[in-house]
């Protein structure tokens, strides 16, 4: 008599299946980070860079916010919004102080809002953890007069 494990392999198939359907995060093809700042002329720098790099100017005294915004990358469809296991902004408090942050944000969302007080070129860093996933973005502020 030949004996298969092929049942039991199939039952732990489905078992698995059925747990990935429920949490929906299982068929990620990867996860990144989105980033904007809402009212404000940020731009996406092209080039081959280690950490992608945005753009923004603004003025002595003007604030901006920048809101880093999880998603998932689901295969064959849409991104989709899922907050991140981790995240936060680093920033150079000489050149820019936190400004109270307004606006609607979700679980999803890592929202700072910073006042420019030094006129000069500055970087601000978003560093974040999404699925596992390590992420770093570069936001370069122009402050100018």
């Amino acid at each position: 008599m030949i004996r298969t494990r092929q049942p039991m392999r199939l039952g732990m198939l489905a078992l698995v299946v059925s747990a990935c359907l429920s949490v929906g995060e299982c068929w990620a093809s990867g996860a990144t980070f989105e980033i904007t700042a809402p009212g404000s002329n940020l731009r996406a720098v092209v080039g081959e860079f280690d950490v992608p790099r945005f753009t923004a100017q603004v003025k002595v005294g003007q604030v901006i916010t920048l809101v880093s915004q999880g998603k998932i990358l689901p295969r064959g469809a849409a991104p989709q919004p899922s907050a991140g296991e981790a995240g936060t902004w680093i920033f150079d408090d000489e050149k820019l102080e936190i400004d109270a942050t307004e606006g609607k944000f979700d679980k999803t969302q890592i929202a700072i809002t910073l006042k420019a007080v030094q006129p000069g070129e500055t970087r601000v860093r978003f560093v974040g953890k999404i699925l596992g996933y390590p992420h770093k973005f570069d936001v370069n502020l122009i402050v100018t007069k």
